[in-house]
């Protein structure tokens, strides 16, 4: 006597929860990295520049409002006080690691608000100036 032979179904992946998955994770990494990445300047107007270029990641950043209000790394000081504020800032930041040298030294981005006077940015790169092994540059928005 012969049995009829069933036939098994093929067995197929589930495509359509593995997609949802993949965006689900991917949506995960999307959010964890824009967390990740923080200014440390106070919101402030940039001019536009075309021929601005991409400087490397720094730890220091002075900002300047329109009102003039300082800030190093979002912490307020006054002109007076910005050399040492920027040392000690420099000495919190480099702990463990190697000191700024000549060959390596830190760099100081400044974010001026566009209404800010040119005369008033140059005294602060003369006080700026007396903090050894640093560099300035000035941060600008694209065109």
């Amino acid at each position: 006597m012969r049995l009829p032979v069933t036939q098994r179904p093929t067995p197929q992946i589930n495509v359509v929860s593995m997609v949802d998955v993949l965006f689900a994770v991917l949506t995960f990494f999307i959010v964890s990295s824009l967390s990740l990445s923080q200014t440390k300047g106070l919101p402030v107007n940039l001019p536009t520049a075309g021929s601005g270029k991409v400087q490397a990641q720094t730890k220091i950043v002075l900002s300047l409002s329109d009102r003039g209000d300082l800030a190093v790394n979002r912490q307020t000081t006054s002109l007076d006080n910005l050399a040492v504020q920027i040392q000690q800032t420099i000495l919190q930041e480099t702990k463990g690691k190697q000191p700024p040298s000549k060959a390596n030294p830190t760099t100081i981005i400044i974010n001026a608000d566009e209404k800010i006077g040119h005369g008033y940015i140059i005294h602060i790169m003369d006080r700026l100036r007396q903090v050894p092994n640093i560099k300035i540059a000035i941060a600008t928005k694209n065109r």
